[in-house]
């Protein structure tokens, strides 16, 4: 008759605790990168945002501080422009949060976003997350 050989308990949970080891940092590298990519949709979409609104501004002879105010007027010029698609992720950032509009020094057009930071058009980030 032959001897089964079995797993005995103490290599059974040393095995659990490895895989849980590397699911751990896994999961940890997993979330960083989502984070990057967040903060990256973010950027790209605040320079975008800025670049429609001051194009969209000029040829539709409003003034920034229109836009700003009325979040609504920027609404309907996303609609008549034709140019935008899927209007709420446009004026979303990575996290689906909605962007604020604001006019910083010398009437330059700024975008906020409440995880992200504030934005210029170069898509620079001028302020960490915060209040704006």
């Amino acid at each position: 008759m032959r001897k089964r050989s079995f797993f005995t308990l103490t290599e059974m949970m040393a095995v659990i605790l490895v895989l849980g080891m590397l699911l751990g940092l896994v999961s940890y590298n997993v979330q960083g990168s989502l984070q990057r990519g967040r903060h990256f949709i973010t950027e790209q979409g605040a320079r975008q945002l800025i670049e429609f609104v001051e194009m969209e501004s000029v040829r539709q002879n409003l003034t920034l501080e229109e836009l700003v105010k009325h979040p609504r007027a920027l609404k309907k010029l996303c609609q008549q422009s034709g140019v935008v698609r899927d209007i709420s992720s446009f004026l979303s950032d990575g996290w689906k949060e909605p962007y604020e509009l604001q006019i910083g020094d010398g009437g330059v057009l700024l975008v906020f976003s409440r995880k992200g930071g504030m934005y210029d058009a170069s898509g620079r980030l001028r302020e960490k997350a915060g209040t704006p």
